[in-house]
């Protein structure tokens, strides 16, 4: 019997990539990632996902004391989810730190 599927340099004989059960599957994989991670954020500072791409980041606004959602500027992949969670937590640390909201908004903004 011959193996139609033979591997050679860990790809297929038509050229298909083999997938192993820690790579990259697609966007599911994506999703569950977020949905990981996004528990992994402060109290007070919350990872949004909107229209399924867009990786937002929400918090109390120091000014106004009402919910402000903002970019994270991250890709919705593995790295810009990490990314943005680490984002939250610099939000986080920066509301507790200034009382002043220029302070804030100058860390924030220049620091990301």
């Amino acid at each position: 019997m011959v193996d139609t599927n033979s591997t050679k340099n860990g790809k297929s004989n038509d050229d298909t990539p083999i997938s192993k059960s820690n790579e990259y599957k697609g966007y599911a994989d994506t999703i569950e990632l977020y949905k990981r991670k996004a528990k992994d954020c402060p109290k007070g500072v919350r990872l949004k996902l909107q229209k399924s791409k867009f990786l937002m980041i929400q918090f109390v606004n120091p000014d106004t004391d009402k919910i402000t959602v903002k970019s994270s500027g991250e890709q919705f992949d593995d790295a810009g989810i990490i990314n943005a969670v680490d984002k939250c937590w610099k939000i986080s640390q920066a509301l507790t730190e200034f009382t002043v909201s220029g302070d804030f908004w100058h860390s924030t903004l220049l620091g990301m």
